[in-house]
């Protein structure tokens, strides 16, 4: 059977003007990932999104692991990997913000400004998928769902047969969508899964014909190595 592993990015800068990058420890997470998988499977196909995030995780994952005798393997960028967009949902938020800059001005005039914005978006996102899935949101929540689960199809469909083992570079709305329809789960169990998935995570999906099936979900065994300061989901 073939082996896809969704990789969720690393840290983001999250609260920060410029959400799309990777924080310091972000990077240090895909060091980290590219270190461990030293010792995994050859990656025979590599896809990311189209978001920075998505090309830095793997940029720092590539730099460890080619450290070896391993060679570079082309990538492939694919849109339908990329993950909701979050600025859209905030500003469609109870708080009528004019542009992310504001939202971002706004809490970090308040005390512990990062976890008051974690709970805002928290709400926010709550309504986008479970109450308000029809509101003037640019995409909604189940044409979200329809792409990952286009995305799951297309990297299935991308390998020839002697390619065993892909790595798709994506994010977490992405990995927990695709789970969803392996394992037919509420949209409410999804969104469980959603916040549990740490950064630069992997989960593993085996596929051979017709057969697809989820081999194992959010493991971060590579972090936990190092210490649980590094176990981060946002």
């Amino acid at each position: 059977m073939a082996s896809l592993y969704l990789i969720r990015h690393g840290q983001a800068s999250f609260g920060e003007p410029e959400y799309d990058r990777l924080s310091p420890k972000g990077h240090q997470q895909g060091l980290m990932l590219g270190k461990a998988w030293q010792t995994m499977a050859a990656p025979d196909l590599v896809f990311t999104g189209e978001l920075c995030r998505h090309h830095q995780t793997y940029e720092a994952f590539n730099k460890a692991y080619r450290n070896t005798a391993h060679q570079e393997v082309t990538t492939h960028q694919l849109a339908a990997l990329n993950e909701f967009d979050h600025i859209d949902i905030l500003m469609q938020s109870e708080k009528q913000w004019r542009s992310y800059q504001d939202l971002v001005d706004y809490f970090s005039s308040l005390p512990d400004a990062k976890n008051n914005l974690k709970q805002v978006f928290d709400d926010a996102f709550t309504k986008w998928a479970l109450a308000d899935s029809t509101g003037n949101y640019q995409e909604s929540w189940g044409v979200f769902k329809q792409r990952a689960n286009t995305a799951l199809q297309l990297l299935i469909e991308a390998r020839t047969v002697e390619q065993q083992t892909i790595l798709a570079f994506t994010s977490g709305g992405i990995i927990a969508a695709i789970v969803q329809q392996l394992l037919a789960l509420s949209d409410q169990h999804c969104l469980t899964l959603m916040r549990q998935i740490r950064n630069t995570s992997v989960t593993k999906i085996v596929f051979s014909g017709e057969r697809v099936s989820l081999d194992y979900f959010n493991n971060y065994q590579h972090l936990e190595q190092v210490g649980a300061s590094w176990s981060t989901h946002r």
